[in-house]
């Protein structure tokens, strides 16, 4: 062990011991000092650089993990198991006369709405719907609708809970004497009104859950909270989910656009003519303008979201905390709008770190269905 003190020989022949001077003392003090807040410095700027890193990755996770479960279920609109509207065979569902409501719950409504698997709206003012609540105003609202990929009844597939009740059902015949009969499917809340059959006639058909998902971005993740997050509701047993489902928070803002399979107008008023080839001819923010859709004597215009068999989707992720110090300045370009502009967002001039995600889907039983032509 060393030791600090120090000796002194006294004029007897002596030792003494004598402590630091007080100079001394305060020199090691002061160094002292000076290397703690040194080290300080470093604890704090290394705990910055984690905090800024994890507020970095986790709006990452989040921006891929919502166009993930954007994506995948884009991927599926329209499936109906082994129902098959292939306009070939003279069995292709009309387009409703006019959008369809997704927030209705009448059978008759929903079995309408079936023709149009995807239908939006791009960037309204005001709230259309009556079942979303705390939209964020300006940001796109998604609407996909499909059957489950697992069979709910007569006997349900192995991981797929049994059909309950109130449970929206929908069943396909394979039997050639029932096809091409009432668009031969059903749909329905009874099960036992689910008389269809497979391909021998006699075993009744498999019946799956209808979906109908909206996607939109919610001003809040808890009331009040301020962290923008996309929700969703869908229906279910009982009808539109009375709560929206919380699915990633950080999401300020969600945008698509849209591509057609359609021969492109020549001029507004222009009848429309589905090109019936599988591929994107028109690509446009709102299908519901497309053309001067908006004019009363123009044609159907659902019949451009029967045809939409792409989707290019933008995500824009905001961090959950601002940064101390950090000032957002940037502009974000979000795909473009319906009128071909970009479709920009910000500078918000705010401390919250921001990042765009983008990903084109293509929507495979619309696509191949058109290509069967």
């Amino acid at each position: 062990m060393l030791n600090t003190t120090r000796m002194k020989v006294l004029h007897g022949g002596g030792l003494a011991q004598a402590g630091f001077s007080l100079v001394e003392l305060m020199i090691s003090l002061t160094v002292g000092m000076v290397v703690i807040a040194a080290m300080t410095t470093m604890f704090v700027q290394s705990s910055r650089v984690r905090n800024s890193n994890e507020r970095a990755n986790r709006q990452t996770e989040s921006g891929r993990y919502a166009l993930q479960l954007i994506s995948a279920d884009l991927q599926q609109a329209g499936y109906y198991d082994a129902y098959d509207p292939d306009p070939s065979a003279k069995t292709y569902l009309a387009p409703p006369a006019s959008k369809p409501d997704p927030c209705s719950t009448t059978l008759t409504d929903l079995a309408a709405a079936i023709a149009v698997p995807i239908q939006a709206y791009d960037s309204p003012a005001t709230n259309p719907l009556t079942c979303i609540s705390d939209w964020k105003t300006g940001t796109d609202i998604l609407v996909i609708r499909r059957v489950s990929n697992c069979v709910a009844g007569p006997t349900a597939d192995a991981g797929c809970d049994a059909a309950a009740a109130g449970d929206y059902l929908f069943q396909a015949s394979l039997c050639k004497n029932e096809i091409g009969v009432a668009n031969y499917f059903k749909l329905d809340t009874n099960s036992a009104n689910l008389t269809l059959h497979k391909q021998n006639c006699t075993t009744v058909a498999n019946y799956r859950r209808l979906l109908v998902r909206i996607y939109y971005v919610a001003n809040n993740n808890k009331a009040g909270d301020g962290v923008p997050t996309l929700k969703r509701v869908e229906l279910g047993s009982g009808g539109m989910s009375a709560t929206p489902q919380p699915l990633v928070d950080g999401i300020e803002d969600l945008q698509v656009e849209y591509g057609i399979d359609t021969t492109p107008t020549s001029g507004s008023g222009a009848a429309i003519v589905l090109n019936g080839d599988g591929i994107a001819d028109v690509v446009t923010a709102d299908p519901d303008s497309y053309g001067s859709c908006s004019n009363l004597t123009h044609p159907s215009c659902t019949q451009y979201w029967q045809a939409v068999v792409s989707a290019n989707v933008h995500v824009l992720a905001r961090n959950i905390n601002s940064n101390p110090g950090y000032q957002d300045t940037k502009t974000y370009t979000l795909g473009l709008t319906s009128a071909g502009a970009a479709n920009t967002r910000g500078p918000y001039n705010d401390g919250f770190g921001r990042h765009v995600f983008q990903s084109v889907v293509r929507i495979y039983n619309s696509n191949w269905r058109r290509q069967t032509q």
